[in-house]
């Protein structure tokens, strides 16, 4: 796989780890859950395109391997109303279901806002 490009403004720095996917779930045979693991990470923000696609998928895929999720809806997109709307239901009510969006429910996705979220 040849190494991808990155916007300058928001470009891995030296030494900063890189986790390539081929599907939308980005846990789906890749390393991404060992790495997080070594670094004791259990709550993952997910930001991104496609709310009904790859945001979804991967957030599954978070769930499936027992981590808290936030996704910041003032940072994803989908390419209509609809698919937002869709989405963002989806999110809520896969597999560890959060239909009532209680903050950071464990193993659950919650959403929320970029200028809600805080990093300790």
């Amino acid at each position: 796989m040849s190494a991808p490009s990155f916007l300058p403004a928001i470009a891995p720095q030296k030494n900063d780890p890189i986790v390539l996917g081929a599907g939308q779930d980005r846990f789906f045979s890749t390393a991404l859950d060992t790495l997080l693991r070594k670094h004791g990470i259990t709550t993952l923000i997910l930001v991104g395109w496609r709310e009904n696609g790859s945001v979804l998928y991967t957030a599954v895929g978070a769930t499936l391997h027992n981590y808290t999720t936030v996704v910041a809806e003032d940072a994803t997109s989908a390419s209509t109303d609809a698919d937002i709307a869709i989405g963002r239901y989806q999110l809520l009510t896969q597999l560890g279901n959060n239909v009532k969006n209680e903050p950071l429910k464990r193993g659950t996705v919650t959403l929320s806002r970029g200028d809600l979220i805080t990093f300790r």
